[in-house]
């Protein structure tokens, strides 16, 4: 696809550099990795790894409760170091809007019925048709 394309290019949904300006960009369900992102995964694990060395038995083992809604990260940033996470959230989100737009307009293009996508949406035909049609 070029530059030019009609469609957005897609973008990491960690760093939020664009397909074309990473060598290579992996889908998962919904989200995207650009390789210098898995290349700093790489390297933080691998840290993370050394410096635990003796700990990493016990991790799965702990008591300890763990609140899934709060990051723990989150509590030492500022507010505009939050607002920039937001940002990328967000950035994010547009990725698995754009990822869902390109796999109804697939099966649209196979002849799939608005009922039936709908129906795996969890949404009623008419609002499959309003939310990705564009006006089909």
């Amino acid at each position: 696809m070029s530059r030019t394309a009609s469609h957005e290019a897609l973008g990491c949904s960690f760093c939020n550099n664009s397909q074309f300006d990473v060598v290579k960009l992996v889908a998962g369900p919904g989200v995207y990795i650009c390789n210098e992102c898995v290349d700093l995964s790489v390297q933080i694990i691998s840290e993370e790894l050394k410096a635990n060395k003796g700990r990493i038995a016990n991790a799965g083992s702990s008591t300890k409760s763990r609140d899934p809604r709060t990051i723990r990260a989150w509590e030492g940033l500022s507010d505009e170091a939050l607002l920039a996470e937001v940002v990328r959230a967000h950035a994010a989100h547009q990725n698995v809007d754009r990822a869902v737009a390109h796999h109804v307009a697939e099966l649209r293009a196979r002849g799939v019925s608005w009922a039936r996508i709908g129906d795996a949406l969890g949404m009623a035909r008419q609002s499959a048709w309003e939310r990705f049609s564009g006006g089909e």
